[in-house]
């Protein structure tokens, strides 16, 4: 089993204790019982007594595994050595084949953990430079849309809230999901003027070229649903957002897979 010494990486560590002990012990018990371990696996007397303290005060709470790290970190890490953590993990970017809703919801985690203000200018800028600037200014249109007077990102939260709707990354262009009733920019493609000037039941074809049978609408959901991966998660079963493998918080049932 891990064990946190002076001088240790608090990172690593907490990571190390989420795998092997919730592997060992499973992720029913270790929810439950996250607290007790962390404490029971810290060596430094300095940490396991400031751990202790804090515990504590929240003698009434149930600590969440997250509440755990928040708290660790808290104490083995300055506010400025949390920020320079957190922006290293924001410079790192959207990792292969993790979708904008993936990645913002590790960022909220990690925003959350490390316990960074709402406000923070700099690991703000660099979210933003984290997507392409077109994207940037899709996602600063929608942010205008909530908020006419908004010409720029001011929060964190309002950053991740507009970042989990975009769609991708397996979509030729990134967009944000939409109702058919929006207007402006985010209108629907399917209410295009193609569509509303072709007379019903019929499509224009050009000389010589045989008309398919097949909805060009219905063939670009094909693919979209066919592009996708399909994950597995033993809480929640078969879905297209996390996996238990990839160490990822589950949006149905708030749990972390196992690395």
């Amino acid at each position: 089993m891990p064990r946190f010494k002076a001088g240790g990486d608090p990172r690593t560590f907490l990571d190390n204790v989420k795998s092997k002990v919730s592997t060992y012990v499973g992720d029913d018990v270790f929810a439950q019982t996250c607290a007790r371990y962390l404490l029971y696996l810290t060596s430094s007397d300095y940490h396991r007594q400031a751990l202790e303290e804090e515990f504590k005060k929240r003698a009434k709470e149930t600590l969440t595994w997250d509440s755990c790290e928040a708290i660790f970190l808290q104490i083995a890490l300055t506010e400025q050595e949390r920020i320079n953590q957190m922006m290293d993990l924001v410079k790192s970017g959207r990792k292969k084949d993790e979708s904008y809703r993936q990645f913002a919801m590790r960022i909220s985690r990690d925003i959350r953990v490390y316990g960074i203000k709402n406000d923070n200018e700099v690991v703000l800028s660099l979210l933003c430079g984290s997507v392409t600037p077109g994207t940037l200014n899709l996602m600063i249109m929608r942010l205008a849309m909530d908020n006419k007077d908004a010409t720029r990102f001011t929060s964190i939260n309002a950053f991740i809230k507009i970042l989990s709707i975009l769609v991708g990354p397996n979509q030729p262009h990134d967009r944000i999901k939409t109702d058919s009733s929006d207007a402006g920019p985010f209108r629907n493609n399917r209410n295009g003027s193609a569509r509303r000037f072709t007379p019903k039941g019929h499509r224009p074809t050009q000389k010589g070229t045989p008309q398919s049978s097949a909805s060009p609408i219905a063939t670009s959901r094909h693919q979209s649903s066919q592009s996708m991966p399909l994950y597995q998660c033993h809480k929640c079963g078969p879905n297209y957002s996390h996996n238990t493998d990839g160490h990822l918080e589950c949006e149905n049932c708030h749990r972390r897979g196992v690395v």
